[in-house]
């Protein structure tokens, strides 16, 4: 080997071994500077593995003009439409959806205002607008797919969204998943109704030390969050704080239950009532008020559980409502 040769080596290892201490260097000082580009962009990365793992992919349609995100993954077999509750996003199902057999098509939707889809939607977003721009996304999608029926299963105010459409939609929906979900009047006052009453939304939250307080409202046992998802979620839901504010006073200013008490005895579709037994937004009371007016009911109880139960146990929510549209496959 020639003396010159040998010298583009060794400059070549300075090179790497330059840029290598330079990483080393950099990155535990982005982290101590808590540098909030860096830590979005490792959190891009880390949602992009968790989607790539239950095997979903984002796709988007159009309705009224405004984009509506949904994450899907492929399947031979009948489909499970999924929607989340206030506040939250389709991200809510990841792990929830690796305990679902691939023979099921799965779908995952951003509603109106949360997400990645849009939140500039014209008019207001009452609960009724809610249901109505669900039903104009599922038609965009399932145009692609000749999808006729499907499992539908909400959380919390997806809950309420879900039991509209079925409602609205009857001979589309195989069976209907209502999990902690809104629509009834809690027959006792909470910590979370007596801070409504109080002019406080703990759900809407304007600095760190609220959000750190809205996950233990949330959870009985709060789920592993992996470095930097706290912190960018948090900056995300603080962000977001007018526009929630101006989201519930559309969807929950009228706290009426009538109308949804009303409907629940005439569903044509069995209903599977999964709840956490530790929930502390909507109290375990509410799925005995369900059961008790819903006709076709089966009703499973998460023990040790909070308000959002395919988050803080997903494998074991994922059984019970696997058992459950199982059951009633067509």
């Amino acid at each position: 080997m020639s003396i010159r040769k040998m010298i583009r080596i060794m400059a070549r290892f300075k090179l790497v071994r330059h840029l290598i201490l330079t990483f080393l260097i950099l990155v535990p000082m982005q982290i101590l500077c808590g540098c909030s580009h860096f830590e979005e962009s490792v959190f891009r990365l880390g949602l992009s593995l968790e989607r790539s793992r239950s095997n979903m992919e984002l796709k988007s349609v159009l309705v009224e003009g405004e984009t509506i995100a949904y994450l899907e993954r492929k399947g031979r077999g009948e489909t499970i439409i999924l929607v989340h509750g206030f506040g939250a996003s389709k991200e809510n199902w990841l792990r929830f959806v690796r305990d679902i057999p691939e023979t099921f098509r799965v779908i995952a939707l951003d509603l109106p205002g949360h997400g990645e889809s849009s939140l500039c939607f014209k008019g207001i977003y009452d609960v009724f607008s809610m249901e109505r721009r669900l039903a104009l996304a599922l038609d965009e999608i399932f145009n692609e797919m000749e999808v006729e029926r499907f499992h539908l299963a909400g959380n919390s105010m997806g809950g309420l969204v879900s039991l509209l459409y079925v409602e609205n939609h009857p001979g589309r929906v195989i069976s209907l998943g209502l999990f902690d979900s809104a629509g009834i009047v809690l027959p006792i006052k909470n910590d979370f109704l007596k801070a409504l009453d109080q002019g406080k939304n703990p759900l809407i939250v304007s600095s760190r030390k609220e959000y750190d307080e809205l996950l233990d409202l949330c959870f009985e046992t709060e789920p592993f969050l992996p470095w930097p998802a706290r912190n960018v979620m948090a900056r995300q839901h603080i962000a977001r704080n007018a526009h929630y504010l101006k989201m519930w006073h559309a969807l929950f200013s009228d706290m009426d239950d009538t109308p949804v008490r009303r409907a629940l005895p005439d569903l044509k579709v069995p209903v599977l009532i999964l709840w956490g037994d530790r929930d502390r937004i909507l109290d375990i009371s509410c799925a005995r008020v369900f059961m008790s007016l819903i006709p076709d009911g089966t009703m499973e109880i998460i023990e040790n559980c909070g308000h959002v139960p395919m988050v803080e146990k997903p494998g074991e929510t994922a059984r019970k409502y696997l058992a459950f549209i199982t059951s009633n496959q067509r």
